[in-house]
């Protein structure tokens, strides 16, 4: 493995685009002058004129009609902008805190009595391998038009938890539902011969959460329901979800696994799709060196999000891991849900950046009103 990388240069470059386009809008309307905030600020109705490198809200919409109609005027060739109050960037120093998942307000009426067991033995090895066959039996192949797109989780007799963007376009649609098919206890998804026994399920109903954002994968987490029930077995059987366990401890610093089917390189011209199920070994950041990681180029990783990895450009989750989980093992020796692969930087193995994942702790209410 190397994780979905779904954004990470772009917002560096979309703001230097930006920037660039305004700073000519406002040579062509004031001349070759070189105007300062005191000659050339308009008044705003609706927020501050600001420096447009200050306006959160604004370059995130990534529309640039928005931001040309909101020019107020300029700081040297910088455009400013009419920026709405609340999305401006102060200078203040913000120290970010470790997120503290939600109280919980409902708990699914329907997990299995037993979840997150291993009958194969576990490597306790850094840097992506393959797994023994049944090493995960909870993890799901996700095809769509026939191919494998994604990794998801097993959680119940009939649902799979993956995330958003494995199911919504980058247009904000949702795939067709009859698109969809769930592999369970899979290994090499080209031969028949590996000891595997997967069994396929077309999907009943997909939900996904109504806040997802596509743009900077904001909420992306989704739950698939199946057209049949699962029989567990030690092959296939659900993996636990943290409501009575792991919720209200420390997570940072501790290892956790990922597994997946994903690229094994972040080279662009290598076709490095595993089809034999590989396993990582990572460790969970602390959240401020996260948004630490991601500031530098103009990603913002907000409490729904956690990172993992070791940041030194070892093996990570990648391309094609998406949907897939972050596995840690409770004080019962189980192992719970508790992230999401999301995206990453461009690079996969890229030193100084983890992969970035949907923080499971945060959804526990939407999950127990989901999983219908």
């Amino acid at each position: 493995m190397t994780m979905s990388n779904a954004y990470t240069r772009k917002g560096t470059y979309r703001l230097l685009f930006f920037t660039i386009l305004l700073t000519l809008v406002i040579s062509r309307r004031h001349g070759r002058r070189n105007h300062s905030a005191s000659n050339s600020e308009e008044s705003c109705s609706n927020g501050n004129c600001v420096n447009v490198l200050k306006c959160r809200k604004l370059l995130l919409q990534n529309q640039y009609h928005l931001l040309e109609q909101a020019i107020c005027g300029t700081e040297g060739i910088i455009p400013k902008v009419c920026c709405p109050i609340s999305d401006e960037v102060t200078t203040e120093t913000y120290e970010p805190k470790e997120p503290t998942p939600p109280p919980l307000t409902v708990q699914p009426p329907n997990l299995p009595r037993r979840c997150g067991w291993q009958t194969v033995p576990l490597r306790k090895i850094i840097g992506g391998h393959e797994s023994f066959v049944g090493s995960w039996p909870w993890i799901a192949a996700l095809y769509r038009d026939k191919i494998q797109r994604c990794g998801g989780s097993l959680v119940t007799s009939r649902h799979v938890i993956t995330a958003g963007h494995c199911v919504v376009s980058s247009g904000g649609v949702r795939h067709r539902i009859n698109t969809f098919t769930v592999r369970l206890g899979e290994h090499n998804l080209l031969r028949d011969d590996d000891g595997a026994t997967p069994i396929n399920f077309s999907v009943n109903s997909i939900r996904y959460h109504n806040k997802y954002n596509g743009k900077v994968y904001a909420n992306d987490i989704a739950i698939l329901k199946l057209d049949g029930r699962v029989t567990f077995t030690d092959r296939i059987h659900p993996i636990c979800l943290p409501y009575m366990m792991l919720r209200n401890e420390d997570l940072t610093t501790r290892d956790a696994f990922a597994a997946g089917w994903g690229k094994t390189s972040s080279n662009p011209y290598i076709d490095s799709y595993s089809p034999v199920l590989r396993e990582i070994r990572v460790a969970i950041w602390k959240h401020k060196h996260c948004v630490e990681a991601y500031n530098r180029n103009e990603t913002y990783i907000t409490e729904t999000n956690m990172c993992a990895g070791y940041g030194d450009g070892d093996k990570n989750a990648c391309v094609g891991d998406s949907g897939g989980p972050l596995m840690m093992t409770g004080s019962d020796k189980n192992f719970y849900l508790v992230g999401i692969v999301s995206f990453g930087d461009a690079k996969c193995d890229a030193p100084g950046f983890p992969a970035v994942y949907t923080r499971v702790l945060s959804f526990l209410n939407w999950i127990a009103l989901n999983l219908v």
